[in-house]
């Protein structure tokens, strides 16, 4: 398949990417207001503060890892026991080390209902970057819906649903899942987005609207291989194309031949595309761009990449700029 683009919607869209890509870089300035009249404020990465001042030695991973195992193993999947496992989740909440949170999501974010609750409240109750960005792992990889919405729930009301902050380490996880191809993970990470308020998440939005679900190319050799798919309307007519004479004592005969004439149109597919429109993506992101473009809708762009780059360049990028320069003309109270 051969498609011819002019140039000015190539070098539009990789500006765009360029942008999308840079989102969630370590470099990057923190998310924008919410709205126009909301006020930002950053959250300081956690400082260790009395005991914590106090120097430790390095936690041994692995051995963290054998005794989380065993907790496991012990208080949650051995036993339904109500008071057993109690005891189990005052075992887990003992592990409040930043090192420890992956392990924690990683060991006990497959388990029950119930143990994945205990591991959200768990997170959410330390109230530190370190586990906000596991929390926000959670709240686009989790393998079930409920416990997504309950990790995301818990960062909506941590960063008063955009109108604080988010440090970019915390962004990093939605920006992994904007760019999966798991549907459920970019679904999760662009409505969090939305809720978050986050901006500079705009271009990778714009981007994760469609995917390519599967690709087949041509065949290097032209018709040589087999096509992918085939396409037959037509008749079959059948003729008799030959006779075999058969000779016996006074007597002769003959043995038909019968074969099959196909008249018709065969249609050979030997190249394919698949694209799928998450809607979704496209909803949660005409609700953030509305909201930072003054209210104005967007619908008529629905989700059209190439208008939503034209958009997102000419008019919201302007838009803003002016925003932000009105807030820094106008006297603080």
């Amino acid at each position: 398949m051969l498609q011819l683009q002019t140039l000015r919607p190539v070098v539009t869209l990789l500006a765009l990417t360029l942008v999308a890509s840079a989102w969630a870089a370590p470099d990057a300035p923190h998310a924008s207001a919410a709205g126009d009249a909301a006020v930002q404020v950053q959250i300081p990465a956690a400082e260790p503060t009395g005991a914590d001042q106090t120097v430790r030695a390095p936690i041994d991973l692995d051995k963290v890892e054998k005794e989380l195992k065993q907790l496991r193993a012990k208080y949650f999947r051995a036993t339904r026991n109500a008071q057993t496992r109690e005891i189990g989740y005052t075992k887990l909440r003992s592990y409040t080390d930043a090192a420890v949170f992956p392990l924690l999501v990683k060991l006990f974010g497959t388990e029950d209902t119930e143990v994945r609750r205990a591991l959200v409240e768990h997170l959410a109750a330390r109230k530190t970057v370190e586990a906000d960005t596991n929390l926000a792992r959670i709240a686009v990889f989790g393998e079930e819906r409920s416990l997504r919405e309950r990790a995301g729930k818990e960062l909506a009301d941590r960063y008063d649903r955009g109108r604080i902050a988010v440090p970019y380490v915390v962004q990093q996880p939605l920006a992994d899942g904007l760019r999966t191809y798991s549907y459920a993970a970019t679904v999760a990470a662009a409505q969090l987005c939305d809720v978050l308020n986050l901006i500079d998440a705009i271009p990778l939005l714009i981007s994760a609207q469609a995917t390519n679900n599967a690709s087949l190319g041509r065949p290097v050799n032209g018709d040589a291989q087999p096509a992918i798919a085939a396409l037959v309307v037509g008749q079959q007519e059948s003729f008799v194309s030959g006779l075999t004479p058969i000779v016996g004592n006074s007597a002769v005969g003959f043995n038909p031949q019968v074969s099959v004439l196909n008249t018709g149109t065969v249609l050979r597919i030997i190249d394919a595309n698949v694209i799928t429109y998450r809607t979704e993506v496209t909803a949660a992101l005409g609700a953030l761009a509305s909201r930072n473009w003054g209210g104005q809708p967007v619908t008529h762009l629905g989700s059209d990449a190439w208008a939503w780059s034209y958009w997102y360049k000419d008019q919201f990028i302007p838009y803003r700029a002016a925003v932000d320069a009105a807030a820094k003309a106008s006297p603080k109270p």
